[in-house]
This record gives structure tokens, sequence and C-alpha cells, in this order.
């Protein structure tokens, strides 16, 4: 009875070895497929936050752009009317001949 025994307890342990094996090979592929679907969710996520980002600079460009536009728009208008203002002095404060004469 004692080879019975043995061979018993031999048939057990490759029997678990067996169930282990397979156990331990459905982990694996399970975490390898864990892993992928990680991989793609940071990869999904990256891409989506890089079009954000693109997106956003693209509106920040713009409104700097219509900003400098209006900068330069009221500067100019500004200096327009500088200018009138300065002609309109020099043509106020014209000094005929005659202004100098009378005096």
């Amino acid at each position: 009875m004692g080879k019975n025994n043995i061979q018993k307890a031999y048939n057990t342990t490759r029997k678990a070895n067996a169930i282990i094996s397979e156990a331990g090979g459905v982990m694996f592929k399970t975490s390898i497929q864990t892993a992928k679907e990680i991989i793609k969710l940071y990869q999904d996520t990256g891409v989506k936050a890089f079009s954000l980002g693109r997106g956003m600079v693209q509106k920040t460009v713009q409104l700097t752009l219509n900003n400098h536009k209006e900068l330069v728009r009221t500067s100019s208008d500004a200096l327009k009317e500088v200018a009138q203002s300065l002609q309109e002095r020099e043509q106020e404060q014209e000094v005929t001949i005659d202004d100098v004469l009378t005096d």
C-alpha cells in the first residue's frame, strides 16, 4: 500500500500542478489584456488632451491677434485725432502780417 499512496500523492501533485499552471496562464493572459486596455486608455486620453490643448492654443492665439488688431486700430484712430487737433490749433494760431502790424 505504500506504493499506492505514493502513486496517489504523485497523481494529485501532477493534477495540482496542472491546475496551478493553467490558472497561472489565465492570470497571465488576463494581466496582459488589462495592461493593453490601460495602455489604450492612456493613449486615448493623451490624444484627447493633445487635441484640447491644441484647440486652446489656437483660440488663445486668435484672441491675442484680435486684441492686437483692436489695439492697432484704436491707436491709429487716436493718432489721427491728435493730428487733426494739432492742425486745427495751428490754423487757429496762424498769424498774418496784418495781425502783427495792427498790434
